[in-house]
């Protein structure tokens, strides 16, 4: 970044700042104190336990979908849940559920050796937060269960 420039001068902001292109996430800066203070009002532990309660929920509906094998069975489990859906590269399911605006990631996920390891080309990925509700959650599974 410059701190002042003309047409025929610029004058670098020093370092880190001189090595950061465009304009800064002023948006991200300013709410960034918010969801602190917001995080803390609703508790670690409570945000821990909510996911936790909705990562189970949605792994005992998806393991009752006949074409879906859950990818880990870890107690352990953080907020996400890998599947995959037999028939289907984990690409088209993620396509399949974007169409129904239900956003999830698909491929090797950051773990090539684990999927290799598993035999697996890829998966999909859901994650939960401790803002979604069973509501979203079934919604999810519902759109799943329809692929398989």
């Amino acid at each position: 970044m410059v701190s002042s420039l003309s047409p025929s001068t610029h004058e670098w902001k020093p370092i880190p700042k001189k090595f950061e292109a465009g304009t800064e996430a002023i948006a991200d800066i300013v709410a960034f104190g918010p969801a602190v203070k917001y995080r803390r009002e609703v508790g670690l532990e409570n945000i821990g336990a909510a996911e936790r309660k909705l990562v189970r929920y949605a792994t005992d509906r998806l393991r009752a979908i006949r074409g879906i094998e859950i990818v880990g069975v870890g107690t352990g489990r953080v907020s996400i849940v890998s599947f995959t859906v037999n028939g289907m590269k984990p690409q088209d399911v993620e396509l399949a559920l974007d169409r129904e605006g239900i956003v999830v990631r698909s491929g090797t996920l950051n773990a090539r050796i684990l999927m290799r390891r598993l035999g697996l080309p890829g998966a999909v990925r859901a994650a939960f937060m401790f803002y979604n509700s069973e509501d979203e959650c079934d919604r999810f599974c519902e759109s799943v269960r329809r692929l398989s």
